[in-house]
């Protein structure tokens, strides 16, 4: 599959997967059949009416059967070319990957006013495209917002 289209309440989406040649071709047994592996991931285009309206470059570590290392997520201002190339003078915060003992760790941003028995919701709350988070304790009603300060940090709201 190279794209996905619907419809939308006034427009027309597309998401189109550009993939690149694997490095690391690798055969694939869960098939059941000797499939090699030569094709991956390297940026998924988001459009909405013929417009972008972002993008999604996709990082790999080579040394090992092609690791997702970064996605590295672009605005609507991002130009993306017919080999997923994304050429754009801004990019969000990315999202690092990192494995140990075959298991996947995401980097993140320590929080220092968590306390125990409160609840957890990311999102962009102040709609900048960077991701923040809400917190709140069972049996209170105050939200407490964090917003992401796009330096790797957050502030209380």
């Amino acid at each position: 599959m190279s794209k996905i289209s619907y419809l939308g309440e006034n427009y027309v989406h597309n998401i189109d997967f550009i993939l690149e040649d694997r490095q690391d071709m690798i055969i694939n047994w869960i098939s059941r059949e000797n499939d090699t592996l030569t094709k991956r991931l390297k940026t998924i285009k988001i459009q909405s009416n013929g417009r972008i309206s972002g993008a999604l470059r996709l990082e790999y570590e080579e040394e090992l059967d092609s690791r997702l290392s970064k996605i590295i997520r672009h605005g609507a201002n991002a130009l993306v070319e017919s080999d997923g190339e994304v050429l754009s003078e801004e990019s969000f915060n990315p999202i690092v990957l990192s494995y140990r003992n075959g298991i996947i760790n995401f980097e993140t941003t320590s929080i220092t006013d968590y306390t125990i028995n409160r609840q957890v919701f990311t999102g962009d709350f102040n709609g900048d495209g960077h991701p923040d988070y809400m917190s709140f304790k069972d049996g209170d009603s105050k939200l407490i917002f964090y917003i992401n300060d796009k330096t790797g940090g957050f502030y209380k709201t």
